[in-house]
């Protein structure tokens, strides 16, 4: 996907339009958010729609970010940076979020025979799933969103309604990521992610006609200044 091709959208009411256009057609709308680091994915899931849209509607945000590869999965990545294949992303655990969520989503859409299901949250500090959530099918929201890096990878076994990619130029990234990370973390991120991350942008190709590019001004994202 050459992002450069595409019109860049500051003007958040334009994705607005595109959600309630969606609704209005389906009964269950799924929308993929993706982009750089700290472009303010999560904080546009979350602050952004969330509060938007659960005044009318129930809604249901999945974070890539709880499911992450355990640490000792990831030791054959870090060694091996110049093989990675584009298309591996090997920083997810695409076989948990298809087995939990992806096949789980599919059934709802295609017979509605389950009554619930759950995905289990993994914990980068523990290095361990810390706790589930439950998604009650009875209640089930008519929107659903899957925010994070890698959310437009080919390994999910799951149709998108509406993709949405968040950019930033590089600076703003670094400057960006010294805030949110400790030192270990940051090196992390130039010596290692930033390069997966790049290789996995370079091979996007949207799942869907409709694709939104947009960016935030940096007063519109909130940064943490807490890792996961």
């Amino acid at each position: 996907m050459d992002l450069s091709i595409y019109y860049i959208n500051k003007d958040i009411k334009i994705i607005y339009k595109y959600i309630d256009e969606l609704l209005e057609k389906n009964n269950y709308v799924t929308i993929f958010i993706d982009g750089f680091a700290t472009s303010g994915k999560t904080s546009l899931a979350l602050n952004e729609l969330k509060e938007k849209y659960n005044l009318v509607d129930k809604i249901d945000i999945i974070h890539i970010d709880d499911f992450y590869l355990p640490k000792s999965n990831k030791d054959n990545i870090f060694n091996n940076l110049d093989k990675i294949d584009t298309y591996l992303n090997g920083n997810i655990d695409y076989f948990r979020f298809n087995n939990e969520v992806s096949n789980n989503l599919n059934k709802l859409l295609k017979s509605k025979t389950i009554s619930s299901f759950k995905y289990g949250i993994f914990s980068c500090k523990e290095q361990k799933i810390s706790e589930e959530i439950i998604v009650d099918i009875k209640n089930k929201s008519r929107l659903t969103i899957i925010e994070g890096t890698y959310s437009f990878s080919r390994n999910i076994n799951l149709n998108s309604d509406l993709d949405i990619f968040l950019i930033l130029t590089k600076e703003e990234e670094l400057e960006r990521l010294k805030i949110r990370e400790n030192e270990s973390n940051y090196n992390n991120f130039l010596n290692i992610w930033m390069k997966l991350e790049r290789n996995y942008f370079s091979s996007l190709k949207p799942k869907n006609n409709d694709l939104i590019l947009f960016k935030y001004s940096k007063e519109d994202v909130s940064i943490s200044n807490e890792s996961k």
